[in-house]
């Protein structure tokens, strides 16, 4: 069956049409919707895509159907796991301060989430983006392979949640593994799951952790050896005696000698060796200098750029879809990347 290429008159008003019965209704007439607006300007661009190749409207119906999905798929990805639950509830069983939530969720594709909050405050941060990362991966990767659909600040928003969520991920790597809390049998430290990841806490049960392990390195260092060997010549195991306190002396004077070179280091103005908590926090703030650089609403994406470089160099792993989303944005003009929508 042979249908006609639609004229750029048809394909306006099927569009609009199709737009209008698919927008979300706002509860304030004049408010502002992010979603809705993203779907207006990525229809624009169906249009357009679809004029070009001389598809009929079969064709544009499926290029809207496809942005509103991938707009829909990003939106409930980037959700919290809070504001999902809300979502799920009927709108008369909720407050007003969560109605209010349930709305704004309903109209944002995507909020910014303060890595350095969520860091600070854990899985139940308002911070902590709840994000399947492999899905947003996977729809980027379908957005990218698209050109006809790029928009700036779709762009923008990819680059965002994936920057956010490697940072996200990276931080809670840190504290579950990397950093000197008490360990559990598996290697985590122990009170990560406990606290929910929030630091303030973890470190809270560390400080009563370190006092009673103060306390053992005291009484086994200073106490329980010099006791072992002073009964060893009291009851005249005299070799075992001296074997002891060659033992402990070497291990006393080997201790001294490196809190010593230590000190000397630092006297010197060298630095001791970093630890691997200080390295791995190291690239933390780096990572987290290049989501400054995407607060919008005019991001600079060759200084962005630079951000990335230079956290990589010191160890930051980035998605491969956020060098190439910077790329562009730098093609087309190296010193301003408009991410905020025009609400005019």
């Amino acid at each position: 069956m042979i249908t006609e290429a639609l004229t750029k008159d048809d394909a306006l008003a099927f569009a609009k049409l199709w737009v209008d019965n698919s927008l979300e209704p706002t509860k304030d007439r004049w408010a502002f919707s992010q979603a809705n607006w993203l779907l207006e300007q990525l229809a624009a661009k169906c249009i357009a895509e679809t004029l070009r190749e001389g598809g009929d409207q079969p064709a544009l119906q499926e290029r809207l159907a496809y942005a509103y999905d991938l707009l829909r798929s990003v939106r409930l990805n980037a959700q919290r796991r809070s504001v999902e639950n809300l979502t799920y509830k009927n709108w008369e069983d909720l407050d007003e301060t969560e109605q209010r939530i349930v709305e704004n969720a309903r109209h944002e594709i995507w909020r910014r989430h303060d890595p350095k909050i969520a860091y600070k405050e854990g899985l139940q941060s308002e911070h902590m983006p709840g994000i399947d990362k492999e899905v947003i991966r996977s729809r980027c990767a379908e957005y990218l392979d698209k050109p006809w659909l790029r928009h700036p600040v779709l762009d923008w928003i990819f680059a965002d949640i994936l920057v956010s969520t490697e940072i996200a991920l990276f931080g809670e790597h840190i504290k579950q593994n990397v950093l000197p809390f008490p360990r559990d049998g598996l290697g985590m430290n122990s009170g990560y799951i406990r606290h929910q990841g929030n630091l303030e806490k973890m470190r809270e049960a560390n400080k009563t952790a370190m006092r009673d392990t103060a306390f053992l390195n005291f009484l086994f260092t200073w106490i329980v050896p010099p006791a072992l060997i002073a009964a060893a010549f009291y009851f005249d195991w005299t070799i075992t005696g001296f074997v002891l306190l060659g033992i402990y002396s070497l291990l006393v004077a080997w201790g001294l000698a490196a809190k010593t070179v230590v000190g000397i280091k630092r006297m010197l103005g060298k630095e001791a060796p970093k630890s691997a908590s200080d390295i791995a926090t190291d690239i933390l703030w780096e990572m987290c200098k290049v989501w400054d650089e995407l607060e919008g609403p005019t991001v600079n994406p060759t200084m962005l750029r630079e951000a990335l470089l230079k956290s990589r160099d010191k160890g930051a792993v980035w998605d491969t879809a956020v060098y190439s989303i910077v790329d562009r944005a730098i093609s087309i003009d190296p010193a301003v990347w408009i991410v905020k929508p025009s609400r005019n």
